[in-house]
């Protein structure tokens, strides 16, 4: 059996290419009556930022050091919203076009869905899902083109060699479970090791530890906070201003005041109204070499970790890219265009030979689990969703931060397992069925759920115009479905 590397070793590319410096861009808005609210404007010349002395931080073993820096005054790091958008979007692809990837070192890519066009076509089917509110309201749950980067594990673009969470949607429920004695579903919540530690395998969490000048943390910050610092023009929802702070915090190139054109994750607290950036962007990692199982090889840097959702302790976290934020103009974009909401009384569906055709336990290519209850299939749903994870047993990229492209990693722009029809029986148990084919209609089906792997455990109901009538029952019959997926 081959010998652990060591913390040195496992670190050196991280030493190599790179010292983290982080910049938080925030905005300043002072208010007053007169102003009713809106920022004033700040005289000419004065740019609200100077820069605070580098500070040395040392990392997790004496080879390694990173630098951090804050842009501060008045203890508060600011900028300008406008300049800040501005630059980060200058630096990312088209909201509107494909996503640019780095795919030259990656030798498994998923195929595009031939179900993620159907929404564009008009069959001769005439599906009314394809016209009016009906197609506004299920082109959300397209994954691939709305998301367009993995669900389970998010790493779907690359930039300078990194690969980096860029998901367009939030992910409910998602957090990182740390396979560490006395770890617990919030404990990657908690600060990453930003001094030395001789503890293995590493203390605390992914939390960004830095700190303004005047001592504030930079992650957590409550929203009462981001809303006095974007103010009225800035983002409209909690979890707006959340990935518009995560795409003002930048890293910056080493030993340069020049952006690296890379955006930290974050995850927001519904329960707490907490926003956090996170230090680090990796999501799995697994296998003896490189990690330990509550302590076990011992010696080692990282615990192991994977993506779980759970919907007694996890469904108040939100998961996303701080890409999220990079729209000036519409930070709360995902409020119109992500499913961020389970359906009631609904069943997805494929339109076909004139109808809505159910995606059901018989319908070849779909995973079939009993659960017992209905958050149980909402669990399900994201355990087996579009994943970006390298496939290899080993992979020798899981040595830094920010992990890097192998020859195994997956690019699934969004495609896989990311919907799940729950059939309820009386007792609340029932049958979960996922699948991949993005849907093109619905079914009305009272009792039963339509879940994805994005998300939450929040339902919404059909629009009033979906077939089978209206009302929040499911309807009066007509295409209604019964409890075990057989028309009534």
């Amino acid at each position: 059996m081959a010998a652990a590397p060591s913390a040195s070793i496992f670190f050196s590319r991280a030493v190599v290419l790179l010292m983290l410096v982080v910049l938080v861009r925030m905005v300043h808005c002072e208010r007053t009556a007169a102003t009713g609210g809106k920022r004033k404007q700040r005289p000419e010349g004065i740019r609200g930022i100077r820069q605070t002395k580098a500070r040395a931080l040392r990392s997790f073993h004496s080879s390694s050091v990173f630098l951090a820096s804050t842009m501060a005054v008045d203890g508060v790091a600011v900028n300008r919203v406008a300049e800040a958008s501005a630059e980060a979007s200058a630096g990312a692809s088209d909201i509107s076009g494909p996503r640019k990837r780095n795919i030259s070192h990656a030798t498994f890519l998923v195929p595009l869905n031939p179900y993620a066009s159907a929404f564009n076509e008009q069959g001769s089917g005439a599906n009314p899902w394809l016209s009016g509110e009906l197609k506004v309201f299920i082109d959300r749950f397209n994954v691939p083109v709305v998301h367009r980067s993995g669900v389970f594990v998010d790493l779907g673009m690359s930039n300078m060699g990194y690969r980096q969470v860029s998901g367009d949607c939030p992910v409910y429920g998602k957090y990182i479970k740390l396979s560490k004695t006395g770890s617990s579903t919030l404990s990657f919540l908690e600060n990453y090791p930003a001094g030395g530690s001789s503890t293995r395998p590493l203390p605390g969490g992914f939390n960004l530890s830095y700190s303004t000048s005047s001592g504030k943390a930079v992650s957590p910050v409550t929203d009462s906070f981001l809303k006095s610092v974007f103010g009225s023009e800035g983002p409209q929802t909690p979890i707006g201003r959340c990935a518009k702070y995560a795409n003002l915090t930048e890293p910056m190139k080493p030993g340069t005041n020049t952006p690296l054109n890379y955006r930290l994750p974050f995850v927001y607290n519904i329960t707490t109204q907490n926003c956090y950036v996170l230090h680090v962007s990796m999501q799995k990692l697994t296998g003896s070499r490189y990690c330990s199982t509550n302590g076990s090889p011992s010696g080692l840097v990282w615990p192991c970790f994977s993506p779980e959702r759970s919907a007694s302790t996890s469904a108040s976290l939100v998961y996303g890219s701080g890409y999220m934020g990079r729209d000036a103009n519409n930070p709360d974009g995902w409020t119109t265009k992500c499913p961020y909401m389970s359906v009631k009384d609904a069943l997805f569906g494929a339109w076909g030979n004139g109808k809505c055709e159910e995606i059901g336990a018989s319908t070849p290519g779909v995973i079939a689990v009993s659960v017992s209850t209905k958050q149980h299939c909402w669990e399900q749903v994201f355990m087996h969703s579009a994943t970006d994870e390298t496939t290899a047993d080993n992979p020798a990229n899981w040595n830094s931060v920010w992990p890097t492209f192998d020859s195994s990693a997956t690019a699934s722009g969004g495609v896989g397992y990311n919907y799940a029809n729950f059939y309820a029986n009386a007792n609340g148990s029932g049958m979960c069925v996922i699948f991949q084919t993005v849907p093109t209609c619905f079914l009305r089906s009272s009792g039963n759920t339509a879940y994805n792997a994005l998300g939450s455990l929040d339902e919404e109901v059909l629009p009033g115009s979906a077939p089978g009538g209206g009302g929040e029952g499911g309807g009066n019959g007509g295409d209604e479905k019964s409890e075990k997926g057989g028309s009534k």
